[in-house]
């Protein structure tokens, strides 16, 4: 659940805090995909967010107006998830089926196999804390910021300023991790690759 309230576009109230699902590669640390909805987590988030992940985003980022770079697409071969409903759900698995997609589960008690994603929502959540509207990690935190009077960005314009984040900033920066841009990284490993990934052109199949 993201540390931020959004409003609505029209009177510019407060809606409420939506919620991140981010899709990751684990080799470069490259975000693949993502999905903000106002929706607690289901296989429709997950659904769409893998969706995101697979489809080219030259298009996506010039919906926005956005200059950059963004090569991640292609169906993955397998995904890691943990045990949440909205993954082991029958949809799901049906759907990955179909599409040659294997799913891992991590194993109960083994939160330290999470820490990848984890640890990149972390740093996502401290840029957010730099915007109108945050609720910060905790009320401690918070104090006595009113974080509904302060909110100013409605879902688009979040969308839009993850994006920037993404592509402009995270992408770009050394990871602590890997020694090395996440982009860099994952193109030094798709170079190594004996082909591409297949894109896919019609996004309604």
């Amino acid at each position: 659940k993201v540390d931020l309230i959004v409003v609505d576009e029209f009177q510019r109230l407060p809606l409420g805090r939506p919620w991140l699902s981010l899709a990751i590669d684990i080799y470069s640390r490259c975000i693949a995909g993502f999905y903000l909805s106002l929706e607690a987590p289901s296989t429709v988030s997950v659904g769409l967010c893998l969706t995101h992940a697979v489809f080219a985003k030259e298009n996506y980022l010039k919906k926005f107006g956005i200059n950059g770079t963004w090569p991640i697409f292609g169906k993955p071969n397998s995904i890691y998830v943990d045990q949440g409903a909205e993954f082991t759900s029958l949809a799901l698995e049906k759907g990955c089926a179909q599409n040659g997609i294997k799913i891992f589960y991590r194993k109960v008690g083994a939160p330290h196999l999470h820490g990848i994603v984890e640890r990149i929502i972390g740093n996502f959540m401290k840029e957010i804390h730099a915007l109108p509207g945050t609720t910060f990690s905790n009320p401690v935190e918070r104090g006595e910021y009113n974080s509904n009077s302060h909110a100013a960005l409605t879902m688009r314009e979040l969308e839009k300023w993850s994006i920037h984040v993404i592509v402009g900033q995270y992408h770009l920066d050394i990871h602590s991790m890997i020694m090395e841009p996440p982009l860099s990284r994952f193109r030094r490993g798709i170079d190594l690759l004996p082909s591409l990934p297949a894109q896919v052109t019609n996004e309604k199949s």
